[in-house]
């Protein structure tokens, strides 16, 4: 299927689409973590992702969010020519709703404010990507992450353990790990849950293609543990997800701390942890880890 906006003609998000998209995310490496190929052919079951290409140089991307009727599109990326702008706004004033780009950034306001004048901008904090020294989480030194030390140290002493790097060997087991923590966490009733389930799980399932990388923490040989990260930029990895089980104390932060590990060895300064989606847990966890910037991701509203 296709769908059509702005006089475009957008094609449903595939794997098989990677040549094609990649190439121009590249161009300016992201800021935020959901503009890596992965995460939009990972997350598409949920958004309905679909791309098209303006003129060549502006990739522009449709998504129709759950429970909102209306196709809406992300940040536009690649060259960002005058064109494509002022493309963009007439055809956006003649549609009978009011359509909102997702997951803007600062520089992107920054660089077209003639563009963006056109918008209501609001701040969606749920959204907002959080960013980490890659040091402070490899090595959690200092007083603030005592507690933090405290619990990895009983879980070593506690579990015969070993971290390894997620091969080809072990990504069906990773796969039934995630299956069996969703379980254990009841997400069933958790829309937000359920729908990460179904990325993590299309990523492992694709995980060479995609090219990313993960740890896989094993207690007496038993997978109990993995996360997945890539690059995102020049000096900063994403860290898409960790996982545990949660019967196994201090699991989780002994996950964080080895692939943050991992991460400073590959010469990367910052982790970008991504967002908290508006879950108070969640976000409690990501501030107690202390980021040394938490980026703001814009919503622009178009004004009719």
């Amino acid at each position: 299927m296709q769908d059509n906006l702005f006089k475009l003609t957008f094609t449903p998000i595939e794997l098989s689409h990677k040549n094609q998209v990649e190439p121009i995310l590249l161009e300016e490496p992201p800021l935020l973590a959901s503009y890596t190929f992965s995460s939009l052919v990972s997350w598409k079951l949920i958004y309905n992702y679909e791309w098209a290409i303006f003129q060549d140089r502006t990739l522009i991307i449709s998504a129709n969010a759950p429970k909102r009727k209306n196709r809406h599109i992300l940040q536009p990326l690649g060259t960002f020519t005058k064109e494509c702008q002022e493309m963009l706004l007439t055809e956006m004033a003649k549609l009978d709703y009011q359509i909102i780009i997702f997951g803007v950034n600062d520089w992107f306001i920054k660089r077209f404010p003639e563009f963006t004048s056109h918008f209501e901008v609001k701040n969606n904090l749920g959204y907002a990507n959080y960013i980490y020294k890659a040091e402070d989480l490899a090595l959690l030194a200092g007083r603030k992450y005592a507690k933090k030390r405290n619990l990895i140290s009983q879980t070593e002493n506690s579990y015969s353990w070993t971290a390894n790097p997620i091969t080809g060997d072990c990504l069906n087991e990773c796969i039934k790990l995630l299956e069996h923590i969703a379980n254990d966490d009841r997400i069933e009733n958790d829309q937000s849950l359920m729908n990460e389930k179904v990325a993590l799980d299309y990523t492992l399932r694709h995980f060479k293609e995609l090219n990313q990388q993960g740890l896989v923490i094993k207690v007496n040989g038993k997978p109990v543990a993995f996360s997945i990260y890539e690059k995102l930029n020049h000096n900063t990895a994403d860290v898409h997800s960790e996982k545990a089980d949660r019967s196994y104390k201090g699991l989780y932060q002994l996950i964080n701390r080895e692939t943050a590990k991992i991460i400073l060895e590959l010469g990367y300064e910052f982790i970008n942890r991504e967002e908290d989606i508006n879950l108070p847990g969640l976000r409690m966890a990501k501030q107690s880890y202390y980021p040394v910037e938490v980026r703001p991701a814009y919503q622009l509203y178009f004004k009719k």
